[in-house]
């Protein structure tokens, strides 16, 4: 993934990686909000199990 991105930025410089990022944060947090919706959840404590759980995967235990 980090070829991938790196590969992005060299081709498309900064400012597109950085409009790539946004746009891929906004489908992720409609995509909770929608879950949220849908299964009478809280937005927020989706958003938060995500960030620990994407925290998590960072130091290797998942």
């Amino acid at each position: 993934m980090l070829d991938y991105r790196n590969g992005l930025e060299r081709r498309n410089g900064t400012p597109f990686l950085e409009l790539v990022v946004i746009t891929l944060a906004r489908v992720h947090f409609k995509s909770l909000d929608d879950l949220a919706r849908a299964t009478g959840d809280d937005s927020a404590a989706l958003l938060d199990a995500a960030e620990v759980e994407a925290l998590e995967g960072l130091d290797g235990r998942s």
